[in-house]
C-alpha cells in the first residue's frame, strides 16, 4: 500500500506477486528507509532453520521486487532470529536472536534474547549476549547508536539502553521505577517518548507474584 504524503491515508493494498510471496508462511516484513529493500520471515524451501530471514530488492520505488534470497547461515541458524530494525542508511540490520537456556547450569525460564547486527552480505556480529533479554530494538535517527529495552546488571526494572553502532559497551539511557514497554525518538534524535507500566503497591505486587490476581467488586442490591 502507498500514500501521497505522510499525513495522507493509506491506499488499497496490492499483492506483491509470486516473486515475493510463496505457498509457505511469509510474515513480518521490514522495508528500508529508501524503500528499495524488503526483509521478511519465511519457512519456504532453501532455508537453514525453521523460519529464516530473506531479502528482496528493487532498483526504484516504481519497479517490481526481485526474487527473495536467503540471508545465509550467519543470520539463519538453528536458533530463532527475528529482524527488528534496518539502519537509516540501509546498510546494516539489527536483530534479536532467541537462545534457549542451558537447564544444566541455569534455572528454568523463558529463552534469552540477544542483540546481533549484520551487514547486507549476511556477516553477523553479536552485540549484547549472555543472560539478557533485549526487546524493542531500534536505530537512533542519526544511525550512530542502537537502542533496546532490557533489564541488565542487576537492574530491578526494564530500562532503555544504547550501544554504539560499531559495537562496544552499552549504556543505560533511562531507568524508570517500573518496566518501560515502548519508546520512540523524535526525528532529530534529541528527545524521546516512552510508555511504562503503571506503578503497583508493594503489597499487591507480592500477592500477584504468588498468583493472587483477582479483582473484587462490591455492589449494593436494592429491592425492586
Amino acid at each position: 500500500t502507498t500514500r501521497a504524503t505522510e499525513s495522507a491515508p493509506w491506499g488499497t493494498p496490492v499483492n506483491l506477486g509470486s516473486k515475493v510471496n510463496s505457498p509457505a508462511i511469509d510474515s513480518a516484513t521490514w522495508i528500508s528507509p529508501d524503500g528499495l529493500m524488503l526483509l521478511l520471515f519465511s519457512d519456504r524451501p532453501g532455508g537453514f532453520g525453521s523460519i529464516d530471514t530473506w531479502m528482496t530488492t528493487r532498483p526504484s520505488k516504481g519497479s517490481a521486487w526481485g526474487p527473495p534470497r536467503n540471508m545465509g547461515p550467519s543470520i539463519n541458524t538453528s536458533y530463532s532470529a527475528w529482524i527488528t530494525a534496518i539502519s537509516p542508511d540501509g546498510q546494516r540490520i539489527a536483530y534479536a536472536v532467541r537462545v534457549p537456556r542451558d537447564l544444566r547450569r541455569e534455572d528454568d525460564g523463558p529463552e534469552w534474547t540477544e542483540l546481533h547486527v549484520a551487514s547486507l552480505e549476511g556477516v553477523s556480529r553479536p552485540f549484547v549476549t549472555g543472560r539478557v533479554s533485549v526487546s524493542r530494538i531500534a536505530w537512533t535517527p542519526d544511525g550512530r547508536e542502537i537502542a533496546f529495552l532490557a533489564k541488565r546488571d542487576g537492574e530491578k526494572t526494564v530500562g532503555l539502553h544504547l550501544i554504539p553502532a560499531d559495537g562496544g559497551e552499552a549504556r543505560r539511557l533511562l531507568h524508570h521505577e517500573t518496566d518501560i514497554k515502548e519508546y520512540a525518538f523524535s526525528p532529530d534524535g534529541r528527545r524521546f517518548a516512552f510508555l511504562a507500566e503503571e506503578s503497583v503497591a508493594e503489597q499487591k505486587k507480592k500477592r500477584e507474584e504468588k498468583g493472587f490476581r483477582q479483582e473484587i467488586y462490591e455492589e449494593e442490591w436494592g429491592s425492586v
